[in-house]
């Protein structure tokens, strides 16, 4: 069952290049995994395309690249990304001049 109906009950960005979504754990976090929800059909192509750093500084050049996700959502309500370190900031980042939204993103760690 999705909480949002519509994909304006999602956090977007605007509708431009270098646009970020960033989650602060507030301080160094171990984090296992990150499942992240696609947005609901027919713009889920608003949550892909994005690569997802982590790290201590919050920033995308400073923090390294995780993933670098390009794949459309094919049929799955969500993706599971493998993290395995410590880190305080998880920060999506979206180059392309299109909205981003991230509707439901879980974390998972100590």
């Amino acid at each position: 069952m999705w909480c949002w109906e519509v994909v304006n009950d999602c956090p977007c960005t605007v509708d431009q290049p270098g646009q970020v979504i960033q989650i602060d754990l507030r301080s160094p976090r171990y984090i296992d995994k990150i499942l992240v929800y696609r947005t609901v059909i027919p713009y889920d192509v608003l949550s892909v395309y994005f690569t997802l750093h982590i790290g201590n500084t919050g920033s995308v050049t400073s923090d390294p690249v995780l993933i670098n996700e390009q794949r459309v959502f094919t049929g799955e309500p969500s993706r599971l990304y493998k993290v395995d370190q410590t880190a305080r900031y998880i920060t999506f980042f979206k180059d392309t001049g299109a909205n981003f939204c991230m509707c439901k993103v879980m974390v998972y760690g100590s």
